[in-house]
């Protein structure tokens, strides 16, 4: 019984993230939790990269095997190596939701403010996820709240074009700057009108954000999607000189 429970969970640990799976013993070792043979291996090749060029470490993260990367940690395996789409350890922890092992990274000078391959820091990854809880562990470890993406988004533009209205409000609080604008010219305002946040939107109006500002097709937060989000129509309406 006890054989079964094990082999089915370590299936369940093994079907977790869809396209990360590790090819070399080390590397497997690492994803499944198995600390003794990560240890039998690590006189090996402890930074050997699999395809893409995952280390062991990117897979102890992405699988959630917070022990495993301790134990990485501790005997010095470089935290900051990179995949082939230029994701840190850190991010995979903060991209498959380990906040254990994104906290075990943070405590050992992980890079807060590396970006992937789309400009994305480990900042703009828990937007993502919406896990403000880790937002501001990376903000208390420096992360640049204004660091822009591909895109030319913040973590707050990023946060209202997902959708993630709590993200939002935290980072707002987190002293974003509101007057930020991504590539095409929109405001934080514009993207809360056309994504339909109308708490966010009448904290951004309260701050103080530039109503008529406009984008580089010359639309204001007043004409973007007007007519379908009639709540904000009022919002904007109430603190603007007509």
């Amino acid at each position: 019984m006890n054989t079964f429970l094990k082999t089915l969970g370590a299936i369940q640990v093994r079907d977790k993230v869809v396209g990360y799976n590790p090819t070399g013993r080390l590397h497997k070792a690492a994803r499944d939790g198995n600390l003794a043979e990560v240890r039998h291996l690590l006189l090996y090749d402890l930074l050997k990269k699999s395809y893409f060029c995952r280390t062991p470490l990117h897979y102890a993260c992405a699988y959630g095997q917070a022990e495993v990367v301790a134990f990485l940690v501790k005997n010095k395996c470089n935290i900051h190596l990179c995949d082939s789409d230029n994701n840190t350890p850190l991010i995979k922890a903060i991209q498959q939701q380990e906040e254990e092992c994104a906290t075990i990274l943070l405590e050992n000078g992980a890079d807060v403010n590396a970006q992937d391959t789309n400009g994305g820091t480990p900042l703009h990854h828990a937007v993502c996820t919406n896990n403000t809880s880790v937002a501001a562990k990376l903000l208390l470890h420096k992360a640049t709240i204004e660091a822009q993406n591909k895109d030319g988004c913040t973590p707050l533009l990023l946060a209202l074009k997902e959708n993630k209205h709590h993200m939002a409000e935290f980072l707002i609080k987190a002293k974003a700057n509101i007057h930020a604008v991504d590539m095409r010219g929109r405001t934080a305002l514009m993207l809360a009108v056309r994504y339909e946040s109308p708490d966010i939107t009448k904290l951004l109006i309260e701050g103080g954000i530039d109503v008529f500002a406009e984008d580089v097709d010359g639309g204001t937060a007043l004409c973007f999607r007007i007519f379908q989000v009639l709540p904000h129509w009022e919002v904007i309406k109430q603190h603007s000189k007509f």
